[in-house]
């Protein structure tokens, strides 16, 4: 996994080691305001995205080239933070993988 930070941005590279076994896209815990999930354009298959328990049954996945980004917000519509930590991804190939961007919460 690489990882760069830069200002309030956090992104990295994960591969999926082995189908079927969910890996954590980021290790520590950090608040964050949203974070960008893209599959590789050269997978195979499609990538998964969810919590711990993410698997093909979850739900369709993303297909190489496709991306989805989480936000949250509280009840009066302001961008609420969530643990970016939460996120795992699973593959339906072996070796697949995704790029991921956490925008992280900075008070002030």
């Amino acid at each position: 996994m690489a990882i760069s930070k830069s200002g309030p941005f956090i992104s990295g590279t994960n591969d999926v080691n082995s189908a079927g076994t969910a890996e954590q896209l980021y290790s520590t815990a950090v608040q964050a305001r949203s974070v960008t999930i893209i599959a590789h354009d050269d997978n195979a298959g499609r990538i998964f995205y969810g919590g711990s328990d993410v698997d093909s049954s979850t739900q369709k996945g993303l297909n190489p080239g496709d991306s989805i980004s989480f936000t949250r917000t509280d009840v009066n519509g302001e961008t609420a933070t969530f643990d970016a930590s939460e996120f795992y991804v699973d593959s339906a190939t072996s070796s697949d993988g995704v790029d991921w961007i956490i925008e992280q919460h900075r008070e002030g």
